[in-house]
């Protein structure tokens, strides 16, 4: 039947039929527990030092909530584990939320959370560099917030400048630190710097072919880790993808680029360049002499070795 159940433990029994005989059955078991309306507690509120230890947001409820809500930041995104992390998290109202099924009711509460005031190292960021290098990154302008001026950067326990140069430091997380306003101690952030590895377009290359050639793959030839990009012809034109058959014939001898795109523009684009020659093709004779009566050669068209097939006419007869 439909529910409601009350409370406590239901046996289900499946029979199987078969031509309307019972050939088995199935037994199994469930509970049905009983609802309750959750407690989301009182409203609750507290200063903090923006550097403390981070501590959980229930802990600032007032009354008896129950636990198992969900916490959001004032911008209404949630906040991992229900942890206040102090230096990352902003203050603000922070709400606890039950979503719970009919008939029961949902719950929610706030609470206050506000900075004593005190030199604010700002928010932690992150940036990504090109492990290869490129212009030098200001850390104190990936900080969010509104960071105090004057304080001091390290790296791995050792002082550092504000200044990262990529592919002379080494990426990682560097601490920002400010001096603290009693009764609070010194405050940090931490700027994450994430390196991005640069595009591979292979290295550069020669390659000698017939200037009849149609088709040429010239990835073989790049002698690298190429397998995105695009190939461009001497001239400058987009010609093909990665794995592409480019047509030498039509396009031409000299430099061929291959061009792999940095991830996100965070790198600068790499380009491998294969120079092409060209050998002259035979394509035919000019003429044919008095005693040649056939003259055939295959394959047509050929890449490296070709077969010639000439018929000679003797006088008298017609051996080849």
């Amino acid at each position: 039947g439909l529910g409601p159940f009350a409370p406590g433990p239901y046996t289900v029994i499946v029979p199987f039929t078969y031509n309307g005989n019972v050939t088995s059955t199935w037994t199994g078991s469930f509970t049905v527990a009983p609802g309750f309306n959750p407690d989301a507690g009182e409203y609750g509120d507290t200063l903090i030092c923006n550097g403390g230890v981070p501590f959980p947001l229930i802990s600032v409820l007032n009354g008896n909530p129950d636990v198992g809500g969900d916490w959001f930041y004032p911008n209404n995104t949630p906040v991992p584990n229900g942890m206040f992390m102090p230096g990352i998290a902003t203050e603000g109202f922070y709400l606890y939320s039950f979503d719970v099924e009919a008939p029961c009711i949902d719950a929610s509460q706030q609470i206050l959370i506000q900075f004593i005031p005190n030199n604010s190292p700002g928010t932690s960021g992150t940036v990504q560099v090109c492990a290869s290098g490129g212009a030098p990154v200001n850390l104190f302008t990936v900080l969010g917030g509104t960071p105090f001026v004057g304080g001091t950067w390290a790296f791995n326990g050792a002082p550092h400048s504000n200044i990262f140069t990529p592919g002379v430091d080494a990426c990682g997380n560097y601490i920002y630190t400010v001096p603290g306003i009693a009764p609070c101690g010194p405050a940090s952030a931490t700027v994450i710097v994430q390196c991005v590895q640069p595009p591979n377009a292979g290295n550069n290359g020669s390659l000698t072919v017939l200037s009849c050639d149609t088709v040429e793959n010239l990835n073989s030839t790049l002698q690298g880790e190429p397998n995105t990009g695009i190939w461009v012809s001497p001239d400058g034109f987009i010609i093909g993808g990665f794995n592409a058959n480019v047509n030498i014939a039509l396009n031409g001898p000299g430099a061929y680029g291959y061009v792999v795109t940095g991830q996100g523009g965070i790198c600068p684009s790499d380009t491998a360049f294969i120079v092409v020659d060209t050998l002259a093709c035979v394509v035919g004779m000019e003429e044919l002499d008095q005693n040649v009566a056939r003259f055939l050669l295959s394959p047509n068209p050929a890449s490296d070795q070709v077969t010639i097939e000439v018929e000679l006419v003797q006088p008298g007869d017609a051996h080849v």
